[in-house]
C-alpha cells in the first residue's frame, strides 16, 4: 500500500499518483528565511502549496506533511480541511482526546529505508508503493510530489544552517510537544541544533544527488532560498520570479485550451 485512511470501518488506500499533476509545486521547509517571506503573494496564485512540519500555520497549505508524533505539532493542524500526511506507525495516536485518524483529510504514508533512495523514488511511482524514508520529512515530501506527478518543484525556506539561526519559531504554539522549555522564540537547545546541523548535511547529499536524477528525467528542482548551500547545485530563483513564471505557464494553458 501507499497511502492509508480511516473510511469509519478501518483504514482502506487512498491513491493520489498520476503521470502529471499540471502544476508547480512550491515546498515549504522550516528554515529561517520562511520568517522574511511575504506569504501574500501566493495569495490566488494557481501553485500547489506543500508545507511539513512546523511551517503550520505560518502557512496554509494545500497539502501538509509531518513525519513526527502528531502531537509534536500545532493543535489546530489536524482540523484543517487539507490532507495531511503523517507515517503509518502514528495512525493510533491521538491529539487531545481523539484518535489522530478520526480528524479529517488525515492519511499515513507507509515508509522504509532503502539503498539510494534518490534512485528509488523514480522506481516507486506506481498506485501502491512504499515511500523511502531518510530519517526526515524532506526527503519522502520530495517522493510524496514525484508521485503526484509534480515536473517542477520551488523549495522555500530550505536554508540547510546557511545561517547560524534556527528554526523561525520555536515557540509552544509551533511545537508544542518538543519545544524546548529553556530557549524563547527563534531559539533551540544545543543538543538540537547539533541534530540538525548533521541532518542538513545528509539533506543536501541526497538533494545532489535526487536534482540530477530529476535532470535525466526532464523534472525541475529550483531554490527560491538565497542562501541556501543547495544553490551550488540548483538553479535558484527570487520567489516573486517563481511565481510570475508559474502564473504565465497556467495562464499559457489556459489559452492553448480555449
Amino acid at each position: 500500500m501507499s497511502l492509508l485512511y480511516e473510511c469509519g470501518a478501518g483504514l482502506v488506500p487512498a491513491y493520489f499518483a498520476r503521470a502529471s499533476f499540471g502544476m508547480d509545486a512550491y515546498l515549504f521547509s522550516s528554515g529561517p528565511s520562511l520568517s522574511k517571506l511575504d506569504f501574500s503573494m501566493f495569495d490566488g496564485k494557481p501553485v500547489y502549496k506543500v508545507g511539513i512540519n512546523t511551517t503550520y500555520p505560518k502557512i496554509k497549505p494545500d497539502l501538509w506533511v509531518g513525519m513526527d508524533y502528531p502531537k509534536c505539532f500545532n493543535s489546530e493542524l489536524w482540523s484543517e480541511p487539507i490532507p495531511k500526511i503523517l507515517r503509518n506507525s502514528y495512525n493510533r495516536h491521538s491529539v487531545g482526546n481523539t484518535p489522530v485518524r478520526d480528524f479529517p483529510m488525515v492519511y499515513f504514508a507507509e515508509a522504509e529505508e532503502v539503498a539510494q533512495p534518490w534512485r528509488e523514488v523514480f522506481m516507486r511511482r506506481s498506485h501502491q508503493t512504499k515511500f523511502i524514508w531518510t530519517n526526515n520529512t524532506f526527503t519522502t515530501t520530495l517522493h510524496i510530489l514525484i508521485w503526484m506527478g509534480f515536473k517542477r518543484i520551488h523549495l522555500i525556506g530550505s536554508d540547510f544552517g546557511s545561517t547560524e539561526e534556527d528554526y523561525f519559531d520555536d515557540s509552544i504554539n509551533a511545537r508544542p510537544f518538543n519545544h524546548d522549555e529553556t530557549s524563547g522564540k527563534g531559539a533551540i537547545c544545543q543538543k538540537q541544533r547539533e541534530l540538525n546541523r548533521r541532518l542538513y548535511l545528509q539533506q543536501l547529499k541526497f538533494l545532489r544527488n535526487f536534482s540530477g536524477e530529476c535532470e535525466e528525467r526532464g523534472i525541475e528542482i529550483i531554490s527560491c532560498s538565497y542562501h541556501s548551500p543547495a544553490n551550488v547545485f540548483l538553479t535558484y530563483v527570487d520567489p516573486l520570479i517563481a511565481l510570475e513564471l508559474s502564473q504565465s505557464r497556467q495562464d499559457q494553458k489556459v489559452k492553448v485550451n480555449f
